[in-house]
């Protein structure tokens, strides 16, 4: 089974949620620990996204899924995190949403972006698999 570049990134999401329980785990400032964590929740996908509008075989359920994280989740939190350094994340509010409601459902969008990495690594493996039926001589 050969690795497409859906499959990457779905190791790379899957490594630096690891990273994430790591960063809390081991810097005991949560701050500093959040500010890594979120450093990597938009640098990540934001670099997905600009090669996935690049790519000529783009994926639009990909495309979408990475920016309704990056928009709805990653860069809300961030930016909330930053603009409100040294108060308690869970006395914050973002139009009136509680951060923690806000950080619950980004765990749902990050779900979104690995499932659409799952289903598209898929989709190329399956396409692969019929090209070498159809053509048992290239392979």
């Amino acid at each position: 089974m050969k690795m497409n570049k859906y499959r990457n990134q779905l190791a790379v999401f899957l490594l630096w949620a690891v990273c994430v329980i790591v960063f809390f785990k081991f810097i005991p400032d949560r701050q500093i620990a959040a500010l890594l964590a979120g450093a990597g929740f938009i640098i990540w996908p934001s670099l997905f996204l600009f090669l996935e509008l690049k790519s000529p075989n783009k994926s639009k359920i990909h495309v979408f899924a990475l920016s309704l994280f990056l928009v709805a989740a990653a860069l809300p939190i961030f930016l909330l995190r930053v603009i409100h350094w040294g108060e308690d994340f869970g006395s914050l509010t973002l139009f009136g949403l509680p951060a923690v409601n806000l950080h619950q459902t980004s765990n749902v969008f990050y779900l979104i972006v690995m499932v659409s990495c799952f289903y598209n690594s898929w989709v190329i493996e399956r396409r692969r698999r019929r090209e070498e039926l159809a053509n048992p001589s290239r392979n």
